[in-house]
């Protein structure tokens, strides 16, 4: 399911310090930003872009889950796969957490005058725990749904994982950039 977001005031705080940071040139292709929990965020040629999942200094079932996501692209820039690798999730085998993929896309108005907003759409799936892990591959040329994420360089994309009941996340990470 694809939805519009609206934006809550934690969450335009939020987009205004990532803000800062990108001004500040923290989000270079290349290298590594500590931002948002201490989110590590690279672009690894071989792989695609790389999001390391941070779990906010919080444990989750007596565990501090870790993960990473791969957001893989096409030759002509557009979403291809993407790969989940979670683990030290303390959930029984068959646990599903909701999952949301947050894309934001710099979209020009031509009005009397010109000015950009960010479109926000987010599409939710499920992730499904064996052996106190997670490990899925979806590629776009095996005929799995992949969400249209955009590349770095026009937006952003920002994992969020959640607790079975949905009540609170407990991986999170963006990449991208705040500005066109």
């Amino acid at each position: 399911m694809i939805t519009i977001r609206s934006m809550s005031a934690k969450r335009f705080i939020q987009i205004a310090a990532m803000a800062l940071l990108v001004g500040a040139g923290a989000f270079a292709p290349g290298t590594h930003a500590l931002a948002s929990g201490g989110n590590s965020t690279g672009v690894d040629a071989a792989a695609g872009t790389v999001i390391n999942l941070s779990n906010f200094k919080q444990t989750f079932n007596g565990s501090s889950p870790k993960g990473k996501v791969t957001l893989g692209y096409s030759a002509d820039g557009t979403a291809q796969s993407i790969d989940f690798n979670l683990s030290s999730i303390n959930a029984p085998d068959g646990t599903v957490l909701p999952v949301q993929v947050v894309t934001g896309v710099y979209r020009t108005i031509v009005s009397y005058y010109s000015y950009q907003v960010v479109e926000y759409t987010t599409t939710s799936g499920t992730l499904t725990v064996k052996g106190k892990s997670v490990v899925l591959s979806l590629n776009k040329l095996n005929g799995d749904v992949v969400p249209d994420f955009p590349a770095q360089t026009v937006g952003t994309t920002e994992i969020r994982i959640f607790s079975p009941d949905g009540a609170t996340e407990i991986l999170g990470g963006t990449t991208g950039k705040l500005r066109p």
